[in-house]
């Protein structure tokens, strides 16, 4: 692994850079990012490339009725869980690599930005697993820092779950949400409706699949330098922004596509999963009353005497799900 400290131009001398102002270029590197990212995630009806999650909840029990008396508690069938509805819906696509870490229109690798060698005494063009070190690692770190609020141009281009469809600074990747979350209505179930429907479900949320705008950083970079492209002339001169993004653009969808270690990836979250939460977690939720307190009777008449078991209780978690970023 090389780090390198990249040199700038002040007036006329050369100096190296300061952390902070690889920082920024690493920032820029990220916003080329959001505007062609190569790892995407979309909304599918069904079999989608991300684990599933699922989502159940409480019924009633059947009901009793008997001419001379209540069945009792025990005799009455008990709460059970309806089957659960399975949501696959996350789909995510990586794009197909070029084979070449830099664009043939900018120029061939020695307009890479320099670097002083102290070893060398000299200026050096950086090598392609310099650049990785020393702005991709940066870069993606700052696009998977997960669940950060503030700062979201450095989160471009990423995706991220929220129970709201409007989230600023973001788009909504689809209107159908990849997963909803239902508990049993407490509220439906009442003594006179006896027999009740057994399932009578209620959303708690809703939850839905958004992508980080591309937007400027607030700082502009400092330009890097590169060697004059004569040669018979090997002046230094700075990069133009237009040549430090399509290099940044070339190099950041290479390696978050294929490079060992630092390709970003999106997973559902299962054991052992690496990578930080992107938005809110899934919550498959239940109500944790128990059977017994919901064990309910209706007097219709001397000889219809009537027993049911509801779901009752709060919205608690049974099952807690995360869409996580990661680079690997």
């Amino acid at each position: 692994m090389a780090v390198r400290v990249p040199v700038k131009l002040n007036g006329y001398e050369v100096q190296e850079m300061t952390t902070n102002e690889i920082d920024l270029l690493a920032h820029r590197m990220c916003y080329v990012y959001g505007g062609n990212p190569s790892v995407n995630l979309s909304r599918v009806a069904s079999a989608g490339t991300l684990n599933s999650m699922t989502d159940d909840r409480y019924q009633a029990g059947a009901f009793t009725t008997s001419a001379t008396a209540f069945a009792s508690e025990a005799a009455t069938q008990d709460i059970s869980l309806v089957a659960g509805t399975v949501y696959d819906n996350i789909s995510q696509t990586v794009d197909t690599a070029v084979g070449s870490y830099f664009n043939a229109n900018i120029s061939p690798p020695t307009y890479y930005p320099l670097y002083w060698d102290a070893t060398a005494g000299c200026l050096q063009t950086m090598t392609v697993q310099d650049m990785i070190d020393t702005f991709c690692s940066r870069a993606i770190d700052f696009l998977i820092a997960g669940n950060t609020t503030s700062d979201l141009y450095k989160k471009q281009g990423t995706y991220f779950i929220s129970t709201a469809t409007s989230v600023t600074g973001a788009t909504l990747v689809d209107a159908s949400p990849i997963f909803i979350d239902t508990t049993a209505d407490a509220s439906a179930y009442t003594s006179g409706g006896i027999p009740e429907v057994q399932d009578q479900p209620l959303t708690q949320n809703s939850y839905y699949l958004h992508r980080y705008d591309q937007v400027l950083p607030p700082v502009t970079y400092v330009p890097t330098v590169r060697i004059w492209p004569s040669l018979s002339d090997r002046n230094i001169i700075q990069h133009t922004e237009s040549q430090i993004d399509q290099i940044f653009e070339s190099f950041i969808r290479e390696v978050t596509i294929g490079v060992a270690g630092y390709q970003l990836r999106y997973e559902i979250e299962s054991p052992g999963t690496n990578g930080n939460i992107a938005g809110t977690s899934i919550l498959n939720t239940r109500l944790n009353g128990t059977s017994a307190s919901g064990y309910t009777t209706r007097f219709v008449n001397a000889n219809d005497y009537r027993t049911q078991e509801f779901p009752n209780g709060t919205p608690v978690a049974a099952a807690t799900y995360n869409l996580r970023i990661s680079k690997s």
